[in-house]
């Protein structure tokens, strides 16, 4: 249990900045400075994907991050670690002569290479505790789901034993940083007519992979 809860978490700190597959590569560069990836991009202070994994899986602390009072100074950086915005996206694909679609399914196909870098290191059960978009466009949600779980499909067929996907999130929810604007969830909640629920076609269309 101890394993798998250590796991949990590394796989929550990691999903939303790790990279797609290499086959776009070009992609992959844009979006790894986006999300702080690139060392060159980053503050002092500023934690990457692969130092979350270390620290979490190795115990491999970065020398910055032992002393307290710079702990603390990075605190404010690192609640908006994971943070991408569509207009960063876009921002970066312009930049970098790419396509919003490109660097936003290097995003989308983040998580199979996330157990694939903890499987590394850990031999034990996979279980992917969230897994989800921000966004107002439910068609996006579907693709995210789509391409996600087409990953999950890969890992499992390589051998991973992953033995469980949790979406988020099941209702639109408050977020601490951006309050009710970001909306998670596979079902609309009108909080302006009590409260009243309104399953999304993402939440069906995630529903057909149980029913396979």
């Amino acid at each position: 249990m101890k394993k798998l809860i250590t796991l949990a978490l590394a796989l929550i700190l990691t999903l939303a900045a790790s990279l797609s597959a290499a086959a776009e590569s070009s992609a992959l560069d844009a979006f790894r400075q986006l999300t702080g990836e690139d060392a060159g991009q980053t503050s002092g202070t500023a934690k990457t994907s692969e130092q979350y994994l270390n620290e979490v899986m190795q115990g491999n602390y970065a020398s910055a991050f032992l002393d307290t009072a710079t702990a603390q100074t990075a605190a404010g950086e690192l609640d908006g670690l994971s943070a991408v915005t569509t207009q960063d996206i876009a921002a970066y694909a312009a930049a970098h002569g790419l396509s919003v679609a490109q660097v936003r399914n290097a995003y989308y196909r983040a998580l199979a290479n996330v157990l694939r870098a903890v499987a590394k290191d850990f031999h034990g059960d996979l279980l992917i505790t969230e897994n989800g978009i921000g966004t107002g466009d439910d068609t996006r949600r579907v693709e995210f789901i789509r391409q996600a779980l087409a990953g999950v499909q890969d890992c499992l067929a390589e051998g991973l034993p992953i033995k469980g996907y949790l979406h988020w999130s099941l209702l639109d929810n408050f977020e601490w940083q951006k309050g009710f604007s970001m909306t998670f969830g596979l079902i609309a909640v009108d909080r302006a007519n009590g409260q009243t629920r309104h399953p999304k076609p993402s939440l069906a269309f995630l529903g057909s992979y149980a029913a396979d």
